[in-house]
This record gives structure tokens, C-alpha cells and sequence, in this order.
């Protein structure tokens, strides 16, 4: 398959190049998954690194189950490599259109709960406008019970926004929705999960409309990813985590 050159589109070759027909996916669909980004040992070690963290970091919590580790880029080494790795640079420089940077890792443990909310909350989008993040999964998430990343596919497009508020369903400032809102916007047959084994990668609009599933299976287990931000370059702004 012919991959897209840095020269024309401001995406690398290797190690992650982007096909063309990814490439026009993510345009598409405001989301990309690949898989085998970090291998099974490395999302092993990462996991015993981000639990030595949480004694060290100052942390956020949208609940008790939603754990935040801000900055975890400056604790370790490989998850500083993932934070500088210029391939996912590029490809979020592409998307914009613009000159992106990277100006913060997460770190993130999302616990087993039975209450219905998981990782950042309610449904939302970061802004109406294109935003950028990489997401990869340490943890095996295998169905939505896991803590699945969901979204709403194409509600990055403006014309969907536009609809939402032409319909006098939304304010168009108001990024945060509640289940019942989403559903009675977007049927749930229209919610996708972003499945997959540890090491996946997931590329995102966060114009997008998503939220992480909760954590409500019978596994028991915590999930735990890592998410980079990105921001134009010229822009000195801190990270809204």
C-alpha cells in the first residue's frame, strides 16, 4: 500500500507512517486505531512505573476510580519517549494543518466501579474546534466493560455541530453532555468502542464526541493508558487535563 511521504503531507514513513487510506480515515471519521504500537512487556513496565508514581505526583480525580498522574512524561523515561515521539508530532501537525506540540502526558488508572462514569467524565468534546490527542492502552481492553474509549463517529464535522444547535438541542458553548442528551441525539447504535490489547494506539479529534466506558465488568481490573496533548506551537497555554 502506497504510505503517505513527509515531503507532501508532513507524515513520516517510519516507524509510523500512515497509508494513505488511514490517513484519509482519520480525516473521515475524526479517529484512528492501530495496533502493536508498545509491545506486552513495555505496557507491563509501564504499569509498575505509573503505580510507583502515585505517591510522587499531585493528582486530579473526576471520581475516586479516575486516577490523573499530570505530567508523567517527567517521571520515566519511556513514557517521556512516547511524549517526544515525533512521528505521532507529525501526524498531529497534518490533522491541524498547523505546527503542533506536545505539552503534557497523562498518565491514567481507571478502577473497577458500579457507578456509571469512567475516564474524563461525562460525554464531551474538549472543544468545537480540531484538537489532537494519542492515546495508547497499557491494559487489555478486550470489550466496553473494560473502560472502552467511545465516540460518536463524524460529530467532529462541523456540519453536526452546526445541526445540534439548529435543532435548539445544545448550546454550542455547553461541551459537556449527559447520557440521556447523547442518546436522544445520537441513537446508541451509533457509539462505538475502541477495543483492542495492550499496546494500542488510538489517534483522535477531541472535537470529537467521547468519553472513556466505565470500568463495570466482572474483571475486576484497573485500566491504565497514557494520553498525549497537543497544542499549536505558538500558543502558551497550560494543559486542560
Amino acid at each position: 500500500m502506497k504510505r503517505i511521504s513527509y515531503q507532501i503531507y508532513g507524515i513520516v514513513n517510519s516507524p509510523l507512517g500512515l497509508t494513505y487510506n488511514q490517513y484519509c480515515r482519520l480525516h473521515k471519521y475524526g479517529i484512528l486505531v492501530l495496533e502493536n504500537y508498545i509491545s506486552p512487556a513495555k505496557c507491563k513496565q509501564l504499569i509498575d512505573e505509573i503505580e510507583g508514581m502515585i505517591q510522587l505526583e499531585v493528582l486530579i480525580n473526576y471520581a475516586p476510580e479516575d486516577v490523573r498522574i499530570f505530567h508523567s512524561e517527567r517521571l520515566s523515561p519511556d513514557i517521556e519517549r512516547f511524549f517526544s515521539d515525533i512521528c505521532l508530532q507529525k501526524i498531529a501537525s497534518s490533522y491541524i494543518g498547523l505546527s503542533m506540540v506536545n505539552r503534557g502526558c497523562l498518565a491514567n488508572i481507571v478502577h473497577p466501579s458500579s457507578l456509571d462514569i469512567g475516564s474524563g467524565g461525562s460525554w464531551h468534546r474538549d472543544s468545537n474546534f480540531p484538537q489532537f490527542k494519542t492515546l495508547v492502552y497499557l491494559s487489555d481492553v478486550p470489550d466496553e466493560s473494560f473502560g472502552a474509549f467511545q465516540y460518536i463517529p463524524n460529530t467532529h464535522r462541523f456540519s453536526y455541530k452546526f445541526l445540534e444547535a439548529l435543532w435548539g438541542t445544545r448550546q454550542i458553548e455547553n461541551t459537556r453532555w449527559t447520557n440521556d442528551e447523547v442518546h436522544t441525539q445520537y441513537p446508541s447504535s451509533q457509539t462505538c468502542s475502541v477495543t483492542g490489547e495492550a499496546g494500542t494506539l488510538v489517534l483522535f479529534d477531541t472535537s470529537l464526541l467521547h468519553h472513556g466506558a466505565p470500568n463495570s465488568g466482572p474483571q475486576r481490573q484497573p485500566r491504565y493508558a497514557l494520553t498525549n496533548y497537543y497544542y499549536l506551537k505558538h500558543l502558551k497555554i497550560g494543559v486542560d487535563y
